[in-house]
């Protein structure tokens, strides 16, 4: 996003959107499935173990006595992203681990997302006691400044290991790998998990719909779900041994009028100063460039009838330049 974005009327309509997405029935959260960050109850959450002591997650109560990750949603503007589909270029076989899609949002002053990082921080601190002091590196928003954080999160394509369960598996949704970029490096070691697949929706009238995670726009106003989720550290480690972060779950997409209002603002600045610089050019041009004489050479066969191919025959261009100019002969 730049200057013509505008980001005071974003953020009022970041405001309603958060509203509206956070009353009890709206979809997600009358399917128990997302817990809007702005209205979270910390008192409900905990942490379980998993993966054998490998990794930990943030999790929720549902009915009964049952728990299951806590998948938390903030509305704001995409700021950036990195999202399906992959071009094959950009994957390395000794990198696939790496290999991830991300999405980072913005809400600026409005108060909805700034209760959004309170809550999302004291979650963090929920994890973060879990375990024996300065064991793990707690999650930390990001600052695009010194006024204004943000919210990243990340989710990767693939679980690399041995012994990966079958039942743990699942294919690749055709609009995250369209041309099967991804599904050529799945292997017995290699695999992509329900833990590695990200929902890309759009909220139409009062349903969620599939939506194709190439459209998204950087401005958008989105809901973002994301898990918090511990994850320990291999090989030799120098520091916390454990590592805190947000794990993308969910997209949605809700309002692109700001991308647009912002595209034809860019767009009418361009054409501006096309025009700007064309006037200055042709003004170069005419103080630099000297002045041509054009006579027409004495002939007996000068008829009004004469073909204009025959009129330009019969003019002499008179130069009084000592100087030459490129295109000037």
């Amino acid at each position: 996003m730049d200057s013509f974005y505008p980001a005071k009327a974003a953020a009022l309509a970041i405001a309603e959107w958060s509203d509206k997405m956070c009353k009890e029935d709206a979809p997600l959260i009358k399917m128990g499935m997302a817990w809007p960050a702005t209205a979270l109850n910390n008192e409900l959450v905990t942490i379980k173990e998993l993966e054998g002591g490998r990794s930990a997650k943030a999790m929720f109560p549902t009915d009964g006595a049952h728990r299951q990750e806590a998948v938390f949603t903030v509305v704001g503007a995409l700021k950036a992203k990195d999202l399906p589909p992959v071009k094959g270029s950009s994957l390395k076989a000794d990198r696939l681990k790496y290999a991830r899609q991300h999405a980072t949002v913005a809400g600026w002053d409005a108060p909805c997302f700034k209760k959004a990082l309170e809550n999302m921080q004291e979650a963090a601190y929920t994890m973060y006691t879990a375990f024996d002091e300065d064991a793990i590196e707690p999650w930390r928003p990001d600052f695009a400044d010194e006024q204004n954080a943000q919210i990243s999160s990340n989710c990767r394509y693939f679980t690399v290991g041995r012994n990966i369960p079958s039942d743990a598996r699942t294919k690749f949704h055709p609009r995250t790998d369209p041309h099967g970029v991804l599904a050529r490096y799945l292997s017995d070691s290699v695999a992509h998990c329900f833990d590695n697949d990200v929902m890309y929706m759009a909220f139409k009238g009062e349903e969620y719909v599939e939506k194709d995670p190439s459209s998204f726009k950087t401005g958008d106003i989105v809901e973002m779900g994301f898990a918090l989720v511990a994850w320990k550290k291999q090989g030799k480690v120098v520091g916390p041994e454990w590592s805190c972060m947000l794990v993308l779950r969910t997209l949605t997409f809700l309002d692109g009028r700001f991308t647009k209002e912002a595209h034809f603002a860019r767009e009418a600045y361009k054409a501006q100063q096309i025009k700007t610089r064309a006037a200055d050019d042709r003004g170069h041009a005419d103080n630099h460039i000297p002045k041509r004489r054009i006579t027409a050479s004495p002939t007996s066969d000068d008829e009004d009838g004469a073909s204009a191919s025959k009129r330009m025959h019969m003019l002499t261009i008179v130069d009084r330049s000592t100087t030459n100019f490129a295109g000037v002969n």
